[in-house]
């Protein structure tokens, strides 16, 4: 049979006083098989992260960030001329825990456009595979260069948005880009990986709502 020893402490001269609970109702305290300290609501400093289990994140406040994922692309020289959307490469799968959270995702991406032609312009979206259904993410802007002196500067364009998830299935966020479709005046070369010393980036961050 296990038995319970009190030890009183030779230094100190308090007096620790264990009381019951004004209760009708018999209660068991079991007390665990480890050595430690018994942590009271007016205890700080006990608990550490190695006694905290997990973490439940469905009890996280609202706007809190759940989980977040980061990836990068090395810089290339492919180029294109399509008008139809390309990858660039750029992506991510993002899972999320929660079937009605928010996902946001941001993008930064190193472009140069033109061919020493004026008005040539590129498109960046973001597709959004996996879900129910496939979702285009257009950026509210796209690159223009107007250049005449065959001189086609180096970019770095960049986008964010809110995708709201309608299931916890993994979701793949691709960046594309296209060169616009051709009109008066519109022409030349998109380079859609410049150079090779650069790095492209995608972050994805769900959030709780």
């Amino acid at each position: 049979m296990s038995k319970i020893a009190l030890s009183p402490n030779a230094s100190g001269s308090g007096t620790v006083t264990i009381t019951a609970p004004n209760t009708n109702t018999n209660r068991t305290i079991a007390l665990p098989d480890v050595a430690g300290n018994v942590v009271t609501t007016g205890d700080t400093g006990t608990v550490t992260a190695g006694m905290v289990s997990a973490v439940n994140a469905s009890a996280f406040p609202v706007g809190s960030v759940i989980q977040h994922q980061h990836t990068t692309l090395a810089g290339g020289s492919a180029t294109s001329t399509a008008t139809a959307y390309t990858d660039t490469g750029l992506q991510l799968t993002f899972t999320p825990l929660f079937s009605n959270s928010k996902i946001f995702v941001c993008f930064s991406h190193v472009m140069r456009i033109g061919n020493g032609v004026s008005h040539t312009r590129a498109d960046l979206r973001v597709l959004v595979t996996g879900d129910v259904s496939d979702t285009a993410w257009a950026t509210n802007y796209v690159g223009e260069e107007s250049q005449d002196d065959g001189k086609d500067p180096i970019n770095n364009y960049g986008g964010s948005f809110n995708y709201t998830v309608a299931s916890t299935a993994a979701k793949t966020f691709r960046l594309q880009f296209r060169k616009a479709n051709a009109s008066a005046g519109e022409a030349g070369t998109i380079w859609y990986k410049w150079y090779s010393g650069s790095t492209h980036t995608m972050t994805a961050m769900e959030i709780k709502q």
